[in-house]
């Protein structure tokens, strides 16, 4: 039986997934993070081989069976350099792990497990990033820059929008139209701190951690949802509203990249929502939708689009594109891997903003 190998490499931690031609499972297994520009492609490939080894051992496979392909959908594998250079370090030091192999980016494989002609990944986690995979395998992204100059629409950026409104108003700056006495108290709570400004500092420059910053995110989201006994804050669900108009300007700005193909799918444009942010949707609905309408004549229209969650890992998807690539045969329902959680129609008449 020809057994086909997927990998997820994420900077914190790795997952592999052995398949056969019909997309059935024979093993999974967890790793740690993999991506080649943090751990040195040495290391990666060393990552790379336990996992296959702990995958061959699984479903009993000797050590020097070669998968028939590996596909590895790596954090850090934008560009041809890293790719070529990982391929390269597996053949050369671990010639029995696979016959075939395919390396892309991480995002990728999040788009390949649920769409097989192509689509697009809109990613709001810790960070943001947007990247559209074509039919013809070309790929173009907008954002994913990090949190000085990008990373609009995600935890860090809702987190850092609340922080900067508490800091402005304490000193005078602005006056804003929202209360800010919730979040100001909840900044104190996460962070352990009295003073919301001078307590603070330490965690934004000398113990600086993105993802510490990021996780006020959570908070903010449950003063924006409230309770039976206190109603929404008005300033968390502004940051929400904003963060929505931001993700959905990452889809129009990339939409004069999109294959028309992909516009005229069954659902339309098929959006692969990845991270935590889009747990609030209901948050961000308003503002996203605002984000997608067209600006100007120069924007391309987009009359429908599926937002879709993943209920399986993108290593499925790097199993997928590698054996496609290989020429391999597989027999797989893509649908199966995803769930629709909103279609948007826009009308084709459009009236700019002024």
């Amino acid at each position: 039986m020809p057994y086909y190998g997927g990998i997820e490499g994420g900077g914190t931690k790795s997952s592999l997934v052995i398949i056969d031609e019909s997309g059935s499972e024979h093993a999974t297994v967890e790793g740690e993070g993999m991506n080649p520009w943090l751990v040195g492609f040495d290391e990666c490939a060393r990552r790379i081989n336990d996992l296959i080894e702990r995958g061959k051992t699984k479903i009993g496979i000797s050590q020097e069976t070669q998968l028939s392909c590996l596909g590895l959908a790596l954090s850090g594998g934008d560009n041809e350099e890293s790719c070529s250079a990982v391929e390269s370090a597996m053949l050369s030091k671990y010639p029995s792990a696979s016959d075939k192999y395919h390396v892309t980016c991480d995002t990728a494989g999040s788009v390949a497990t649920a769409c097989k002609e192509g689509g697009l990944v809109l990613i709001a986690g810790t960070g943001s990033n947007c990247e559209v995979v074509n039919p013809d395998g070309q790929r173009h992204r907008v954002g994913g820059w990090g949190h000085l100059v990008g990373d609009e629409g995600s935890a860090y950026w809702i987190s850092h929008f609340c922080i900067k409104t508490v800091f402005d108003c304490l000193d005078n700056l602005r006056v804003s139209q929202f209360d800010k006495s919730y979040v100001e108290q909840i900044m104190k709570s996460y962070f352990e701190i009295d003073n919301p400004q001078m307590g603070l500092l330490r965690y934004l420059y000398t113990d600086f951690e993105k993802s510490k910053i990021a996780g006020l995110c959570k908070l903010i989201a449950d003063g924006a949802s409230g309770t039976e006994d206190r109603p929404g804050d008005p300033l968390c669900k502004e940051a929400f509203r904003r963060a929505g108009v931001q993700l959905g300007r990452h889809i129009l700005a990339l939409a004069p990249r999109i294959d028309p193909s992909l516009l005229c799918t069954t659902g339309g444009l098929h959006v692969i929502c990845v991270g935590s942010v889009w747990k609030s949707w209901s948050l961000m609905k308003g503002g996203f939708l605002e984000g997608i309408q067209v600006r100007n004549e120069h924007d391309v229209k987009i009359t429908e689009m599926s937002l879709l969650t993943l209920n399986k890992p993108s290593s499925y998807g790097a199993a997928y594109m590698s054996a496609l690539n290989a020429g391999l045969p597989l027999d797989v329902d893509y649908s199966r891997n995803a769930n629709l959680f909103y279609n948007i129609k826009l009308a084709v008449e459009t009236n700019y903003p002024q």
